[in-house]
């Protein structure tokens, strides 16, 4: 918001594949290219992501050579085990405390990115889970899909619902596949007598 009567949106996607080229090479990390490309895979360039990462890498590259397992070993320990790293630790939280911010990634999910409304669509981009590319809506980057998994919303949903209300909803929403799995679990977590 600007102090001012006149004011224009930035928005700041993360680096381009050339861009986190150039941060690789500036930053003098001696990677093998498959090495590169599997930072590049978690991060798709996300800067805050990206400098995490090479940090750790180069912390490592002191004891053994870096392949694309010791990449995904990081990722997972810095942001896949606990959750309690940010940006990741506020985009759970923000997300837990907004069921549309949660329906709108289970359509993301399922591919339906282009039913969310463009205000849901900035406000995933605010939060740092998509970024401003609204014809193809996809979460920005692996470990954000990742640390947002269905069964973590999932888990949120049915904490705050129940199952059968949760099921409900995701059918009168006309989300059917989410429909069916939440009446499912509840036939499966539950006893019935013959009648």
């Amino acid at each position: 918001v600007s102090p001012f009567n006149i004011g224009q949106k930035i928005y700041l996607n993360d680096f381009t594949k050339e861009e986190f080229l150039d941060f690789i090479r500036i930053s003098k990390l001696e990677l093998d290219e498959k090495s590169v490309d599997r930072v590049f895979y978690w991060t798709n360039g996300n800067p805050r992501l990206s400098w995490d990462v090479c940090s750790e890498i180069e912390d490592v590259l002191k004891e053994k050579k870096c392949d694309e397992k010791l990449v995904d070993e990081i990722v997972h320990k810095l942001y896949l085990k606990s959750y309690d790293k940010a940006p990741i630790d506020n985009i759970r939280e923000i997300v837990s405390n907004d069921k549309q911010l949660r329906d709108s990634i289970v359509q993301i999910k399922y591919k339906n990115g282009n039913k969310i409304s463009d205000e849901l669509k900035s406000r995933l981009y605010l939060s740092g889970i998509i970024n401003y590319e609204f014809k193809d809506v996809k979460i920005k980057n692996q470990i954000i899909d990742q640390a947002l998994n269905l069964d973590w919303i999932r888990s949120l949903e049915e904490k705050e619902k129940g199952l059968i209300k949760t099921a409900r909803d995701y059918f009168d929403h006309e989300n059917f596949q989410e429909a069916l799995f939440y009446f499912e679990k509840y036939l499966e977590e539950n006893t019935f007598d013959e009648e």
